[in-house]
């Protein structure tokens, strides 16, 4: 099975602090060698990505981009992460 890039989403079994939210995210991007793209999905969660967490969820090589659920209102991190993620490289 091939892909091109995995979404990856915030843990949603518990409520996660901002440290668990991070690395959960790394290490699931680490575990991969393809570009992967961070998906908010706050109503399926239960938790947003905070913009910290975005500054910090760029400097991974294999996080690309961020993306977020069309209906979480006014999500705060998506300009500041399409500015901070590499573009994905296709």
């Amino acid at each position: 099975m091939n892909a091109d890039a995995p979404l990856i989403i915030s843990p949603y079994c518990n409520k996660s602090n901002e440290e668990d939210i991070y690395q959960c995210l790394v290490h699931t991007a680490s575990a991969v060698d393809i570009p992967c793209i961070i998906y908010n999905i706050p109503g399926r969660t239960g938790c947003s990505i905070s913009a910290a967490n975005v500054e910090r969820l760029a400097a991974h090589p294999n996080i690309m981009r961020m993306f977020a659920w069309a209906r979480a209102p006014r999500w705060p991190p998506v300009p500041y992460a399409w500015r901070t993620c590499r573009p994905v490289p296709w």
